[in-house]
């Protein structure tokens, strides 16, 4: 419970960073980050905690949506980054699509494969809002999306 805690406050921390120092981008994923993180914490608590034994339906629509929201932001943003969270969430999906497909395997590595890439996408965010300030303060203004 008390690790949960840290994760829950250092999300918070990092989604109050993006909205104060990023762009637009930066603040869509870590709000839909943050905002599915806590919904998945309200599972938890109505249902119990994930035993990675089998397939989760839940948890697989909640990835696939943080999955959706940043490929929308990484197909329009202005950022190289977001590229690499979508690669990162995609990882995410194919542990759910292995294990739906009853790929044996045991329960810790799908516990890896759908938790660890969420840990590495928020540190990549927090190099992109890190990339952001500083090129704001460098060069000034410039557009969250591509002009095309």
């Amino acid at each position: 419970m008390r690790f949960w805690l840290t994760e829950a406050a250092l999300l918070l921390l990092l989604l109050v960073l993006a909205l104060r120092r990023g762009g637009q981008p930066e603040k869509w994923i870590a709000s839909t980050i943050t905002l599915l993180f806590f919904l998945g914490a309200m599972l938890i608590v109505a249902r119990g905690p994930a035993e990675f034994w089998a397939f989760d339906p839940l948890l697989f629509v909640i990835d696939a949506g943080i999955f959706g929201v940043e490929l929308w932001v990484a197909l329009r943003a202005n950022r190289w980054w977001p590229l690499c969270a979508t690669a990162l969430q995609l990882i995410v999906l194919i542990g759910h699509i292995a294990k739906a497909l009853q790929i044996r395997g045991l329960p810790e590595v799908y516990w890896g494969m759908t938790t660890l890439p969420l840990y590495l996408q928020l540190g990549v965010l927090l190099v992109g809002i890190y990339a952001h300030s500083n090129r704001v303060a460098a060069r000034g203004p410039y557009p969250d999306w591509r002009l095309d």
